[in-house]
């Protein structure tokens, strides 16, 4: 559904991250839409019996929806299911507790403004939720997948694929906290902070996920990579975050 240019009242597709209970019958849900971003909606009489939002507006859901602007929260007015991926989420633990990497992450990056950045982060997210729902990668491949592709829209600059310091794809070795992975040269900086050295095979999962090559990333020999990838990626994020997502504790005990 495209957007409106009005001031008042927005057309858009969203996701819905998740809820919180507003009065005696109302909800505030927090939305990453297309094209504006995250935006915190009401839903007046969400949670009563006989609301026309019905569970529409559960984590996890892909609506179209029609929003209008007040002074300090849009009023959401209309909800139409596109996807409906809460049911096969919720129903298997590894993914649910994977939707909730992707939910918690996205809700802190979605400071993005409204256009490219938003329909791509969008789009990802999207993409993500529906191969959990399906089952068709594992959910561990699907947050390092997630979490690098989105932390590199927001400009933090853990790509796989070059040194996040000189920018050479060469010799790529070493992983800093704070500054990703690094190249041979830089990853002997002191400065850097770097904590230790990649291997070979982890440095090719990272990659992969990265690129979405998934026939390399789905052999079974990829699952030790995927945890120690795993490992690095929620290093980085708890460091340039300066704070824990809890869901990430959450998956570190079950994968």
């Amino acid at each position: 559904m495209s957007s409106s240019a009005s001031s008042k009242t927005i057309f858009d597709q969203a996701i819905v991250l998740r809820g919180q209970k507003l009065g005696d019958a109302d909800k505030i849900v927090i939305l990453l839409t297309r094209n504006h971003g995250i935006v915190h909606a009401v839903a007046k009489g969400a949670r009563k019996t006989t609301s026309k939002f019905g569970g529409r507006l559960e984590p996890f859901m892909l609506v179209d929806v029609s929003l209008t602007a007040g002074k300090n929260l849009y009023t959401l007015t209309q909800v139409q299911t596109v996807r409906a991926y809460t049911s096969p989420i919720m129903s298997d633990y590894s993914a649910y507790l994977a939707g909730l990497a992707l939910i918690e992450l996205t809700e802190s990056l979605g400071k993005f403004e409204e256009g490219e950045s938003s329909n791509q982060l969008f789009v990802m997210l999207a993409g993500a939720l529906s191969s959990l729902s399906s089952q068709s990668l594992r959910p561990l491949d699907i947050v390092n997948a997630y979490f690098l592709r989105a932390i590199s829209l927001a400009g933090w600059g853990m790509n796989p694929t070059v040194c996040s310091h000189c920018g050479s794809s060469e010799n790529l070795r070493w992983f800093s906290a704070e500054a990703g992975l690094l190249c041979e040269n830089c990853g002997r900086l002191e400065v850097l902070n770097v904590s230790k050295p990649v291997s070979e095979e982890t440095l090719h999962y990272l990659s992969d996920v990265f690129l979405g090559r998934w026939e390399s990333v789905t052999a079974i020999s990829s699952q030790h990579s995927a945890k120690i990838a795993y490992g690095l990626i929620s290093t980085f994020v708890h460091w340039q975050l300066e704070k824990p997502l809890k869901s990430l504790a959450l998956i570190e005990k079950e994968f």
